[in-house]
């Protein structure tokens, strides 16, 4: 039985498919996604339809993005829509050919996202938390959108805090905090991470 966190994959399929092809999960393992599996990349419907059928066969815990926000505020106006828009997620929509497509798909996928996921050991979120807030007084916007004020400072909580949103060449491990999105859109690896071993597998691109 072993748990892997697993980075911000962006539509690229690829290398989504490299890395599971590396990890050769079985049905007792847990696969913890950190969010944004769409946008900027060309093949975020390929990569959500894999996440899908994946879940079938082993225990995935997905999370929400920025960019699942992102997607999901769009459906609010027009003004929401071009911001996505301009966000990658024209590389969403021409994937999926139309808005309405996409829902019809995948509707239950975003819908179904979660926040954080939390063990005995480790908060599991996409972006970070506010430092030294106990989870259930975070933000949504914190756990989704917080750079700075999470990565120099302390955490101030009594578990690991494992994120991505926050492109690092390598998987950066600290006492308090690990990043795994080592930015598979812009050209780096897809990451993930066995806990508590440590032991980082990526895609290899």
């Amino acid at each position: 039985m072993r748990t892997f966190a697993i980075g911000d994959i962006h539509g690229e399929i690829n290398k989504l498919r490299s890395l599971i092809h590396k990890l050769q999960p079985k049905s007792c393992d847990t696969l913890i996604f950190l969010g944004d599996y769409i946008d900027r990349g060309p093949h975020s419907q390929l990569v959500v339809s894999f996440l899908c059928d994946l879940s079938t066969r082993t225990h995935c815990i997905f999370l929400k993005g920025n960019h699942e926000a992102l997607l999901e505020q769009a459906a609010t106006s027009t003004k929401r829509l071009q911001v996505w828009l301009k966000n990658g997620g024209d590389a969403t929509l021409l994937s999926y050919g139309s808005m309405e497509a996409l829902w019809s798909q995948h509707t239950h996928f975003f819908n179904d996202l979660q926040l954080y996921y939390e063990t005995e050991a480790y908060i599991f979120v996409h972006a970070g938390i506010k430092p030294s807030i106990p989870m259930h007084r975070q933000h949504a916007s914190d756990l989704l959108w917080i750079r700075d004020e999470f990565l120099n400072q302390p955490t101030g909580l009594d578990k690991i805090i494992v994120h991505g949103h926050s492109r690092v060449a390598h998987v950066h491990i600290q006492p308090d905090k690990i990043n795994i999105d080592t930015g598979a859109v812009y050209g780096g690896d897809l990451s993930a991470i066995e806990l508590p071993s440590g032991h980082v597998i990526n895609a290899g691109f």
